[in-house]
């Protein structure tokens, strides 16, 4: 098809179609690509059933499912602000973008079904990305569409845990996992994590987390109740067994990496007995992504920390090398090593 065609999708199976027909497009990877008129109807939903005690499971909703639900629907709303406002702050949402981030539950009949549509949410994004062709390449812009319909929906987030998987091994190993991860995952789950490996940013990895932690953290709040028996998200079945791990200390997946990028220094503190602990808060020019990077006045120098207090008083941005640690795939802090001058 043309760049002119429109693309309406309504299932998985149009968002494979439309995701196949993108991957052809030899001027994919340019920051001319035009993005198609494409429109979600109906898809993705939210799809969530719990079995449990009949008594308390049917046509009902629990507190532990209430409060599940809306940290799930918070997590969502951080996705669209990070796509809408890089930023991951919802107090940045406007009048408008609520209304698109309002979704409507419905409760079955004689079980507890909830399912919500979050169509609305995806047109929103998507119009967002049409606008940011040629600051990102139409790959990169495809990516952050598949990464915010994982983070709106109960689609693709097996997919999800398979690309998290690809990205913990050495970068010699990674290749070969995608390809045996790829060829056990069904034709539309293959083109999703074709995408989600070669096309990434700091935003579509942003959207991907928060829609991980939603995830999560519905789980370990209906995991509380132990008259559940199974949770359905989507086609994902969770038992009893696994639901008991959310109840339990979640391990933390720690990585480390050495990093130069362009930083707003948004403030500049100091703690510790002697004053000797130095806190740089950071707003990542790329993204909006904030965080601290720490140091300390023993290993930083009179004429750097000036350079940082200017950057606060001037809003000017500065080159930083450090280290990155993030905890779960969200940036926790760092560690200053140097300006770059």
């Amino acid at each position: 098809m043309t760049a002119a065609a429109k693309y309406l999708i309504q299932s998985e199976s149009d968002f494979d179609s439309f995701l196949a027909s993108m991957l052809s497009r030899k001027d994919l990877d340019s920051d001319e690509f035009e993005f198609p008129d494409v429109e979600f109807k109906g898809w993705p939903t939210i799809s969530i059933n719990v079995k449990g005690d009949k008594k308390r499971y049917s046509s009902s909703l629990t507190a532990s499912m209430l409060f599940g639900m809306a940290e799930l629907t918070n997590e969502i709303q951080k996705a669209f602000t990070v796509i809408r406002h890089d930023t991951h702050n919802r107090q940045k949402l406007t009048n408008p973008d609520k209304n698109l981030l309002d979704i409507v539950y419905h409760i079955s009949e004689g079980s507890s079904q909830a399912d919500g549509e979050s169509d609305a949410i995806v047109n929103g994004a998507v119009s967002v990305l049409k606008e940011a062709i040629g600051k990102m390449t139409g790959r990169q812009a495809l990516c952050a569409v598949v990464a915010i319909v994982i983070a709106t929906g109960t689609v693709g987030w097996k997919v999800a845990d398979e690309y998290w998987d690809t990205q913990r091994q050495s970068s010699s190993d990674q290749i070969s996992l995608v390809k045996a991860t790829a060829d056990a995952l069904n034709k539309s789950q293959t083109n999703t994590l074709q995408l989600l490996t070669t096309g990434q940013t700091n935003v579509s990895r942003a959207v991907l987390a928060h829609g991980e932690d939603g995830r999560n953290k519905f789980l370990k709040n209906i995991a509380q109740d132990p008259k559940v028996s199974t949770v359905k998200l989507g086609d994902e079945t969770i038992s009893r067994d696994q639901l008991n791990t959310y109840t339990q200390r979640q391990s933390v997946d720690r990585q480390k990496l050495t990093r130069k990028d362009e930083f707003y220094i948004k403030g500049v503190t100091r703690t510790g007995p002697t004053n000797q602990d130095i806190s740089i808060t950071v707003t990542r020019a790329s993204n909006g992504e904030t965080f601290i990077i720490k140091t300390s006045s023993e290993i930083t120098s009179t004429d750097e920390l000036k350079e940082f207090t200017d950057a606060v008083a001037q809003e000017s941005s500065l080159t930083i090398n450090y280290l990155e640690v993030t905890e779960n795939n969200h940036v926790s802090t760092g560690q200053l090593i140097n300006i770059v001058h």
